[in-house]
């Protein structure tokens, strides 16, 4: 999440929908004082586990006070073609675990077992809303509260640049953004570029994204995927990330539990 309060603007940061550029312009053009970001790992004393402040679903955001900016500023996200993203979260988790695995996930080499490792814990981390495993959760979890959107104005990444100044035009936002806009906002190529994807993928991005399909107009590849029927196989025995006193991500972020877990007693 950022807020540009000289823009009155929120910005929802949903995964692996081109937000690292979308930031980016938005930090490199906010007058001195008017930001405010939510970024990195932490250990929410109010959730009580571990969370991603940059990719915060909205029943999650509602425990932190810049909730309350949804309300009375423009809110903006970002979609992205369900299959590609699914696809893309696969590499974002290995890139995140280790050293070694980023260098595979960044040279598209990750194997078919890699990823088929990634697909069975989806089921059992995504109802932990363990971090790592975020990029992959549902669109609307981060533009929607239960079935209320919360997005004023959404852009598309297979026509960032166009909707981002379009969108720029339209509120008149400063010049100099406009400008960082033209020069560093780029269309993805995966509405033109054929893409192909497993049967497996496929079904399992019809399966955990039916919501999505439906609520930001993707075509669907096949029929959508019968519920009773989970292309996701049940991973038990898993550790809980959550149980961890501390956690540490190879290339730098750490998060740990407050030294005092003692609840207030009851009056």
């Amino acid at each position: 999440m950022l807020i540009r309060h000289d823009l009155r603007l929120v910005f929802l940061h949903v995964p692996k929908c081109a937000g690292k550029q979308l930031r980016s312009i938005l930090k490199e053009t906010a007058p001195a004082g008017s930001l405010r970001e939510l970024w990195n790992y932490s250990h929410s004393t109010i959730l009580r586990r571990y969370v991603d402040l940059a990719h915060l679903p909205l029943h999650d955001l509602l425990a932190f006070p810049e909730f309350s900016y949804l309300d009375h500023y423009q809110v903006i996200a970002c979609c992205r073609n369900p299959y590609a993203r699914l696809s893309s979260a696969v590499n974002e988790f290995y890139r995140q675990r280790s050293q070694e695995e980023e260098l595979i996930a960044n040279t598209n080499r990750l194997t078919n077992e890699m990823k088929e490792q990634y697909y069975d814990q989806l089921s059992i981390r995504h109802s932990q809303l363990d971090p790592r495993f975020i990029h992959s959760l549902p669109i609307h979890t981060f533009t929607h509260l239960g079935e209320e959107p919360k997005v004023d104005f959404l852009l598309r990444c297979e026509t960032l640049r166009r909707d981002f100044l379009a969108l720029a035009k339209q509120l008149n936002w400063p010049s100099e953004l406009r400008e960082q806009a033209a020069q560093k906002l780029h269309d993805s190529d995966e509405a033109t570029t054929p893409t192909v994807y497993s049967t497996r993928e496929v079904e399992l991005a019809n399966y955990l994204y039916q919501t999505d399909f439906a609520t930001f107009g993707y075509p669907l590849h096949g029929a959508p995927k019968d519920q009773n029927k989970r292309p996701i196989s049940a991973a038990t025995e898993v550790p809980c990330l959550h149980q961890a006193e501390s956690v540490i991500w190879h290339w730098g972020p750490t998060a740990a539990k407050s030294s005092n877990n003692a609840l207030r007693p009851s009056r």
